[in-house]
């Protein structure tokens, strides 16, 4: 019931990109430009368009599998675009033009972008208040992997995932709560627990192989999915591919650094030239109105340029909106040697919640991190990119360590992964694996789904001091 619920939902989103298509080629564009006599209004024309759209979605496993928010919307566009030219091909070899506007066509495909990830994702909001396509969960080990799990599952809602409890030989965990959700006893216990309707998932990294294949074996006969999660936490995936060996049992994981690809970093580059012109031209009455703030408040300089490390280890100048009082550091350096939780804080993220160096206007710009929008200008000139990782300062050298040469890969951005991962919430060596775990893995899609996520991060304003 629930996927024909989303089959529905999906027929829906593509009705109004087309509706909304037509009446742009009706209505509008002819003040514009010339046009030949429209069709006659029809639900679909052609009528046979919503069985090539479902078709390619449900090949595209967008009826059959549970993905991540953003996952979700990248399988979208992907069915959008096989179906889009699907229909031309249709189209051209069926010598159609006469009875199909490809106007309307190329529309509703641009208008379906939106539209269709719209409605299909608050339509699934809606069927899980329902109770459809919800999934019941059990979560075997509950240590930190475990714990980590259950948080995601409840950060990515899309998920649908109801974790009924955790299973642990541990006995002091027995009878525990992990955010709500109760360790129910030991493995002992499981049978208990299967039924035809349990999704299990191993959430043991450290388990002995010969035991986890014992256990896969075992529970594959009673529940309804089976998953579990390897001992191979950083190892760069996204993107990756296998190759399996049927004689000796073997799998083989190629795994890759995505950004030392030459083509990569072209397509990165393209599409940081993409976005900085038009956001360099949109900002310039901001940066204007903002530098006549800071000049206004205090005495100094509305800019704050700053030595970064940057690309192949090389230095640039970092601009940024000046945010702080001129003497900061001999603030600093008082606020730290009166303040014990202060130092702290300090060492674990390299920043101060409560700021004393920071001023009035400088308070607002970091709220909405408008300090960082003069680095528009470094993109420009090639010394950064739009996303990558933070550009580290030189006296954090040694606190990055290992990392230091994965992240001097590629150019710093003006934002990452960080910073919609919590931003000031994760502690230095967080973002330091947020940074490289991003060049690793990085595709266009990634970059996409972190500028958009970006935006929602600086209204809402997470993580920001």
């Amino acid at each position: 019931m629930g996927v024909f619920l989303v089959v529905i939902a999906d027929l829906i989103g593509l009705f109004f990109s087309y509706q909304l298509s037509y009446i742009l080629r009706v209505y509008y564009f002819p003040r514009f430009l010339q046009f030949p006599e429209p069709l006659p209004l029809m639900i679909f024309n052609p009528y046979w368009l919503p069985v090539i759209f479902l078709i390619f979605f449900w090949y595209e496993g967008l009826y059959t599998r549970k993905l991540p928010l953003w996952e979700e919307v990248k399988q979208v566009w992907k069915g959008l675009f096989i179906t889009s030219i699907a229909i031309f091909a249709i189209v051209s070899l069926g010598r159609l033009y006469s009875d199909i506007s490809r106007t309307v066509l190329v529309l509703m495909f641009l208008n379906a972008l939106w539209i269709v990830p719209l409605v299909r994702l608050n339509s699934k909001k809606i069927i899980f208040s329902l109770g459809l396509l919800r999934s019941q969960v059990l979560i075997i080990g509950a240590g930190m992997t475990g714990r980590l799990l259950l948080k995601s599952f409840n950060k990515e809602k899309n998920l649908a995932y109801n974790v009924i409890g955790f299973l642990d030989d541990d006995p002091a965990k027995k009878g525990a709560r992990i955010e709500g959700v109760k360790v129910l006893g030991g493995l002992g216990e499981l049978d208990k627990y299967l039924t035809k309707d349990i999704e299990i998932i191993l959430a043991i990294p450290g388990l002995k192989p010969a035991r986890t294949v014992e256990l896969v074996n075992i529970l594959q006969k009673k529940a309804k999915k089976v998953s579990f999660i390897p001992d191979l936490f950083g190892i760069p995936f996204f993107e990756s591919d296998m190759n399996f060996f049927f004689d000796s049992r073997m799998l083989v994981l190629n795994v890759r650094n995505n950004l030392k690809n030459t083509y990569n970093k072209f397509i990165k580059s393209i599409f940081d030239a993409f976005l900085a012109l038009p956001v360099f031209v949109v900002s310039l009455p901001l940066i204007f109105i903002i530098a006549l703030a800071i000049k206004l408040e205090s005495r100094g300089p509305v800019f704050f340029i700053q030595d970064r490390i940057g690309k192949d280890d090389k230095n640039f100048k970092c601009i940024k909106f000046r945010s702080m009082y001129l003497d900061s550091e001999a603030i600093l350096k008082k606020t730290l040697a009166k303040d014990a939780e202060g130092r702290a804080e300090w060492k674990k993220y390299c920043k101060l919640k409560s700021d004393p160096r920071v001023t009035r206007v400088g308070k607002i710009l970091r709220r909405f991190s408008l300090d960082e929008l003069p680095q528009i200008f470094n993109v420009l000139k090639g010394d950064m990119s739009i996303i990558g990782p933070r550009p580290y300062l030189n006296r954090e050298t040694k606190s990055i360590g290992k990392y230091y040469s994965v992240i001097t890969e590629v150019q710093p951005g003006i934002t990452g992964l960080w910073q919609v991962s919590g931003r000031n919430k994760t502690s230095f060596e967080e973002r330091l694996v947020l940074d490289a775990w991003y060049i690793q893995n990085w595709s266009l899609w990634l970059d996409i789904t972190i500028l958009i996520k970006t935006i929602g991060v600086v209204l809402k304003r997470e993580g920001a001091y």
